[in-house]
């Protein structure tokens, strides 16, 4: 509770350690601190390879609130592109992953939070950064703290996200540390959850495990499981979509669950156009894959796609009687034959 207490508290408070500083540590740390928000003149020096080397060798001689400005200092530059570039030259990646290992989760919230910050800023500027950061341990510290919970998620949830397209070694520390069950299971936090589901789409699309990993027993429980509910269903249904999409196997696998199809059946009377075209595109998804498609149809399928074509409802909902009339003759014609 402490500690999610000090990670949760406002960015004040680092004003509040620089302005309370004692110690003569602590006043060159929190002078750093205010220059790191000066004009662009003064971050130019402050981003010099020398000095920057100096820094950083220093924080691991460093600890408490010394610590905790002079990172958040290194942070307040993260957005320079000058910055990171000078470095990345230092070899500081290494560093401040050591010293991201060995802070205490409960002790150290804020200071690990900071590297964190920190190491996702550089990787916005270039993503080999994440490539490195994750040949020295980052990816099995962010999967623990994000399978620990608060008040780690705002700030572990989104590195993670960007994972699976920032290379090779990246994919292969997600995989190594269950990312997939993590993204699994985030899928029924609202938060999360389209987050979630993306990153699983820009994974597969450049490891074939994912693909296998999504097809499993278990795994197309909870998707379902998830899918069922109304607000999840909504939420992700265009987003699915597009995972079916690059998964045929997962299409086939989806289509001849008849709880998905009862959930996505009963969810035809939802009155938003946007909402109801996702769920009509995903049934006529699942149709084509179904391995026998007859089965898909049913009464309560052919009566709901009916009531979408009378509908006296103007604007977007013209794309739902559009596609609801194409269903039905679809659906007529195979059923016919």
């Amino acid at each position: 509770a402490q500690a999610q207490a000090q990670a949760q508290s406002p960015l004040l408070s680092i004003a509040e350690r620089v302005t309370g500083s004692s110690t003569y540590p602590e006043k060159v740390a929190g002078l750093l601190l205010i220059m790191s928000c000066s004009d662009d003149v003064v971050k130019g020096c402050l981003t010099q390879v020398d000095l920057l080397q100096m820094i950083v060798d220093s924080t691991k001689s460093l600890s408490g609130n010394v610590l905790l400005m002079t990172l958040s200092f290194l942070k307040q530059l993260s957005d320079e592109p000058e910055f990171v570039e000078n470095l990345h030259a230092t070899g500081s990646i290494k560093k401040l992953m050591h010293l991201l290992l060995e802070l205490d989760s409960k002790e150290d919230v804020h200071q690990k939070l900071t590297i964190l910050e920190l190491i996702s800023n550089m990787g916005q500027v270039d993503r080999s950064n994440l490539e490195i950061a994750a040949s020295h341990g980052l990816l099995p510290c962010l999967c623990s703290l994000a399978f620990t919970g608060e008040p780690w998620l705002a700030t572990v949830l989104p590195l993670l996200f960007s994972m699976p397209s920032s290379g090779r070694k990246c994919r292969q520390g997600l995989w190594k540390n269950e990312a997939p069950k993590l993204f699994l299971t985030l899928l029924r936090n609202r938060e999360w959850q389209q987050k979630a589901l993306e990153a699983l789409i820009t994974w597969l699309a450049s490891d074939g495990r994912i693909e296998d990993f999504l097809l499993g027993r278990e795994v197309l429980e909870k998707i379902v499981a998830a899918l069922k509910d109304r607000d999840t269903l909504f939420a992700l249904c265009h987003k699915m979509l597009l995972l079916c999409h690059r998964s045929p196997r997962l299409s086939i696998a989806l289509s001849v669950n008849a709880d998905l199809t009862q959930a996505l059946v009963g969810n035809l009377v939802n009155t938003d156009a946007s909402n109801l075209l996702s769920i009509l595109r995903f049934l006529d998804l699942l149709y084509q894959h179904h391995p026998a498609p007859k089965k898909v149809v049913s009464r309560e399928l052919l009566e709901r796609l009916e009531q979408l074509t009378h509908d006296s409802i103007a604007g977007d909902m013209l794309l739902v009687k559009d596609k609801a009339k194409t269903m039905i003759s679809t659906l007529q014609i195979n059923a016919v034959l």
